[in-house]
């Protein structure tokens, strides 16, 4: 399973996230469930403990053990599923809600709140039912905002280093989701569900990418100039415009990183330009040829 906040790989049994800090709801209800499971095996271990007593024999004595063996795999294979079956329960109760669910859904995006719409999402499970049914209409709307969302609460975590720790820790961090969004959001060809209107998502991508780059100014140093072209630029030469800047503005921001971005740009520079070459030459032989 993955954070629902940063997107790192869990344990079901980890309470927290080790890499942002966040709840894991999951292990919380699995924990809960274990001591209710642990609970019931107790139960049982009693109750054929007190009725041993009016027992006795080699027998007996198996017949115990066999039951509490039984009890326990039952016991401990449902409660190793136990947190996929509240899921799937979880899963129809949104589909079951969903006029309900649509409604709050729609003020959040009314009120260009996206990371409220994204945890919306998220937490009523509308997002894992959005391959067909109602909720299928908000299907690459929901991806993109939840890199926003990520973009946003990892530049809360770098901004913040008295509650987090220090913006060097977490700029790394910040980067890779503004990248990630806009990766999801300029690079990739989305593929439009049927219930999706692609004037509608448009109209969402730039609002939500008007206020990133008014956080990318704000808290990263861009200018308005230069958040407004990280659409059009590529990945690359995103990531050297966010790291030059950064390390403007925090002078602890690590060098290393700001070179590393640099060079991949570079590369990426100079691989254009040798395929740009090579199509030239190629050309130049054809007309040759005639």
């Amino acid at each position: 399973m993955k954070c629902k906040v940063c997107g790192a790989g869990l344990e079901l049994e980890q309470k927290y996230c080790p890499y942002c800090g966040a709840k894991n709801d999951l292990a919380v209800q699995h924990q809960k469930d274990m001591e209710q499971f642990t609970g019931a095996f107790n139960e049982t271990r009693k109750e054929v403990e007190k009725s041993s007593g009016k027992m006795a024999g080699i027998a007996v004595r198996a017949v115990i053990l066999a039951v509490l063996v039984i009890a326990a795999f039952v016991i401990g294979h449902y409660a190793n599923d136990a947190w996929s079956i509240r899921y799937d329960i979880d899963k129809q109760a949104a589909v079951a809600n969903a006029s309900a669910h649509i409604e709050k859904i729609e003020a959040y995006l009314e009120d260009g709140d996206y990371i409220a719409f994204a945890s919306y999402m998220e937490g009523t499970r509308a997002a894992s039912t959005m391959s067909s049914g109602p909720f299928e209409k908000y299907h690459n709307l929901y991806y993109i905002a939840r890199r926003y969302k990520s973009a946003v609460e990892w530049t809360e975590h770098m901004v913040f280093p008295g509650k987090y720790g220090s913006v060097s820790n977490y700029a790394g961090y910040g980067v890779d989701n503004i990248l990630s969004y806009y990766s999801g959001a300029y690079d990739s060809d989305l593929y439009l569900y049927q219930a999706e209107d692609e004037e509608v998502l448009q109209s969402y991508i730039e609002d939500m990418t008007s206020k990133l780059e008014g956080i990318l100014v704000a808290y990263y140093g861009l200018t308005k100039e230069e958040a407004e072209s990280l659409s059009e630029l590529s990945e690359n030469k995103r990531r050297v415009l966010l790291y030059n800047a950064l390390e403007a503005k925090y002078p602890e921001v690590d060098a290393e990183a700001v070179s590393a971005a640099e060079s991949n740009a570079a590369a990426e520079q100079e691989a254009s330009a040798g395929t740009r070459n090579a199509e030239g030459a190629e050309s130049e032989g054809l007309e040759a040829d005639f």
